[in-house]
């Protein structure tokens, strides 16, 4: 499996991918147990890289290592393109999130960005020359944060804003981030091997103690009841 997302206990999704190398996709339901689901529609055998739940509805949409973005139709048992043509033909996209349907942002390697609005993908405003983009978290009510390699992590307003650049602590290359329950952003990777967090300060981004010192920190999950992480 190699991502991970739901509503609350009872409605969360896995999508991965196979030994066969075909993408598969899993759900935790109301029963408690893990139930592998349907991939009908799913027509590439490529990994599903990413997965984003939506809150209001329970749906699910994941993103695959070819560029593709899909959403769950439950009516149907299949999963469907919102529109037709990939967002990002032939890219390893590494991360789905959104403040509802209608603002859904994916990332991946070589600086891959893309947006839905509702109605078609597009491209948010970007720095040249990006590295691989990893992570990402869209709160509602607060900014999108975009982290990824060599330090780099990006802000937007909303969909339509130019980025603002505010770069990690040297050396840290980033691939996980969070916002804690004050919709303060933290970030986690790796710097020479070993693990790193880094927490937004408002104006900058400051390390912070690793509470397990070892390698590097993959994902980061920011719990909204306390806080904890």
């Amino acid at each position: 499996w190699l991502a991970i997302d739901g509503t609350d206990a009872t409605n969360v999704w896995a999508t991965g991918v196979a030994p066969s190398g075909a993408p598969s996709v899993a759900q935790r339901d109301v029963s408690y147990v893990w139930v592998e689901r349907a991939t009908a529609g799913l027509d590439d055998p490529a990994a599903l890289t990413a997965v984003w739940t939506d809150k209001s509805t329970g749906r699910p949409w994941a993103a695959n290592e070819v560029g593709r973005v899909f959403r769950f139709d439950s009516a149907a048992g299949t999963w469907v393109e919102p529109v037709a043509g990939p967002p990002a033909a032939g890219a390893r996209l590494l991360a789905l999130a959104a403040r509802s349907e209608d603002e859904l942002w994916v990332v991946g390697e070589a600086g891959t960005a893309r947006v839905w609005d509702g109605i078609a993908w597009r491209s948010p405003d970007l720095p040249a020359a990006m590295p691989d983009l990893t992570d990402l978290v869209a709160p509602v009510g607060a900014p999108t944060w975009i982290v990824g390699r060599d330090a780099v992590s990006l802000s937007y307003a909303d969909a339509r804003s130019v980025a603002e650049r505010h770069s990690l602590p040297p050396g840290f290359d980033a691939l996980g981030i969070d916002v804690d329950r004050l919709r303060v952003p933290w970030a986690v990777g790796g710097r020479a091997g070993a693990g790193v967090l880094a927490r937004w300060s408002g104006a900058e981004w400051l390390d912070e103690p690793v509470p397990i010192p070892g390698g590097r920190l993959v994902a980061l999950w920011a719990n909204p009841t306390d806080g904890a992480l």
